[in-house]
């Protein structure tokens, strides 16, 4: 039978002992403290010589006017000329869009702006050459940057629409459902076209809080509220309202003169030009062929 030998049990029995000696000897064991071991220093106040100049420096960085940036009048926090320009990015291959208070795009825009439409068809960087400028939007006027903030609001909100909403679409969203996944996906990523149709439509004062419209130019709120409702409502049924005399003026510049047909009219207060202004000075580095 299975049997513990004796020198086995004595063995055992001396490791005991000299545990319990040392630990004996050693004390008890310390448990783990928060406090420091070692007094900590008090800081001392030093004298230091400054210089006149360090000292005028000083007063000047104190003074809050040195701090606030220069912003719009009722707009802190905006350096000025923040939104009197809208860059419209798209995709060459795959048709997705990207908005832009700058003339460029960077990562946190894709990730911002572009929902998951299924595997591989959102994009994992920004390349550059991939993403083309389609188009940008220039309020007419100094000052203009609240108007185009909300401008680039509406945008964004239209364009959030048609990627996850698009089921209330009649027609279309019956055309979406009998796809696969993927073909759903490439559908729902090629927003050019609507892009180009939210332009007009912002632009022609749709939405809610819409600052294209200039108050100063109605006789009061409530024919501001009813004119609003009133064009709101009428290019959800796909028709522009005139109103030329109500809205702001802005130009629209186009890399393609083309694309401004996706949209099915665009209001009197929008004039287009060909060529995005900063394009043409870019400079591009010549491709060099091999003589072979």
């Amino acid at each position: 039978m299975n049997s513990v030998t004796t020198s086995t049990i004595g063995r055992l029995a001396f490791g005991v002992s000299r545990l319990s000696a040392v630990t004996n000897v050693a004390g008890a064991v310390r448990h783990a403290s928060t406090h420091p071991t070692t007094a900590i220093p008090k800081p001392t106040t030093a004298v230091l010589k400054t210089s006149p100049l360090a000292e005028e420096t000083a007063v000047e960085l104190k003074s809050p006017s040195r701090l606030q940036l220069k912003s719009e009048p009722g707009n802190k926090g905006n350096p000025k000329g923040h939104g009197d320009r809208i860059w419209a990015f798209h995709h060459i291959e795959q048709g997705q869009v990207i908005y832009s208070t700058k003339p460029v795009i960077s990562h946190q825009h894709l990730i911002r702006q572009q929902p998951f439409t299924g595997k591989n068809l959102v994009p994992r960087k920004i390349r550059k050459d991939y993403w083309r400028p389609l188009a940008m939007i220039e309020l007419a006027g100094k000052d203009q940057g609240a108007v185009g903030r909300s401008v680039y609001q509406k945008l964004r909100e239209f364009k959030k629409r048609h990627e996850l909403d698009w089921a209330n679409e009649a027609e279309e969203g019956r055309k979406l459902m009998h796809k696969s996944k993927r073909e759903r996906g490439q559908e729902l990523n090629d927003q050019k076209p609507n892009s180009v149709a939210d332009m007009a439509a912002v632009l022609a004062g749709a939405g809610k809080g819409n600052l294209m419209w200039q108050v100063s130019r109605l006789g009061s709120s409530s024919e501001l509220v009813g004119e609003i409702k009133k064009a709101s409502g009428a290019v959800e049924k796909g028709a522009v309202v005139d109103v030329k005399r109500q809205l702001r003026r802005a130009t629209v510049y186009w890399t393609n003169e083309q694309d401004k047909f996706h949209a099915r009219e665009w209001s009197d207060n929008v004039s287009h030009e060909v060529g995005i202004p900063g394009e043409a000075e870019k400079k591009r580095m010549p491709i060099r062929m091999s003589s072979e």
